[in-house]
């Protein structure tokens, strides 16, 4: 071929070559368009997910599901181990960073993740689990199936927990696990104060001693779960909903029980205290001073 056609048939559309002079794969391009696609489809799948949570939780509580509402449920037989009725504004802030969690799904995402078969990645299809059984237990809490509640919240809890556990990494951004951490902490308290809710209205004991020391030891084993995660993963902010529910039951309790209540708080201050001390450095600091 001479040199004037070979210069034509190089610059003929669709003959773009690399710096090594081999033509680029005509469909590399289109791929890419598509993996970004998909990225996005992830994405817009976990919002609709979440805004549909949020938007069958309002219904079925303005709706009153049962002719009750959750607060309804958990006040029909009084347990020692659940919070005050502000704390449960956890659920904005809640909301608030799952969204955030969902937008960041964009950015994370390679875009050629399949999941069963799907589509999606992983934490996309666990996500819409998530979302589909926190609905399924809003409404057996609302039908007062308690036995079926505590069951659908320990299967979210697991779920969400392996969204946690995979995305916290080390070298993961806040958007990828913190969202995620708020939720399982919470979850983890709504897991044990539904289990009281259950166990408390199947018990036909009048004694207070019981429910009271059990409460204490409930928060103390949450207080040592939160410090196993805040010390293994590393994590800030698994501990806060634990602290913030922990000081909400003691507030609550100040009128049952004012010396119950104040003991609550007390501890749940120390836990917290005991949580957030680097125990590292005071270990190294002693030490190196002897």
């Amino acid at each position: 071929m001479a040199r004037s056609e070979q210069s034509r048939y190089d610059a003929a559309p669709g003959r773009n070559r690399s710096s090594a002079g081999v033509a680029d794969p005509p469909d590399q391009g289109r791929g890419a368009a598509m993996r970004t696609q998909s990225t996005w489809h992830g994405t817009v799948v976990a919002l609709i997910a979440l805004i549909a949570m949020i938007a069958a939780t309002a219904f079925i509580e303005f709706t009153h599901l049962g002719n009750t509402t959750v607060a309804g449920v958990s006040d029909e037989v009084f347990t020692w181990f659940a919070p005050a009725g502000y704390v449960f504004m956890i659920w904005i802030v809640i909301y608030v960073a799952l969204a955030i969690w969902c937008v960041n799904l964009s950015r994370t995402s390679t875009g050629d993740e399949r999941f069963a078969g799907m589509p999606l990645g992983r934490d996309v299809v666990l996500f819409v689990v998530s979302c589909v059984l926190n609905i399924a237990w809003l409404v057996l809490w609302h039908l007062h199936n308690m036995v079926g509640s505590v069951i659908v919240i320990v299967v979210l809890l697991a779920v969400v927990a392996a969204l946690y556990i995979a995305a916290k990494r080390p070298e993961a951004g806040l958007a990828e696990w913190m969202p995620l951490s708020i939720y399982a902490a919470w979850l983890l308290v709504a897991f044990v104060a539904n289990a009281a809710r259950a166990i408390t209205g199947a018990s036909s004991s009048a004694s207070r001693i019981v429910p009271v020391i059990s409460t204490i030891l409930l928060l103390l084993a949450l207080l040592a779960i939160s410090y196993a995660v805040r010390a293994r993963k590393d994590d800030v902010v698994f501990p806060l909903p634990i602290i913030w529910a922990g000081i909400g039951i003691g507030v609550r309790l100040m009128g049952v029980s004012t010396l119950t209540g104040v003991l609550v708080i007390a501890l749940t201050a120390l836990g917290g205290a005991a949580i957030y001390i680097p125990w590292n450095r005071v270990s190294i600091s002693g030490r190196s001073g002897r």
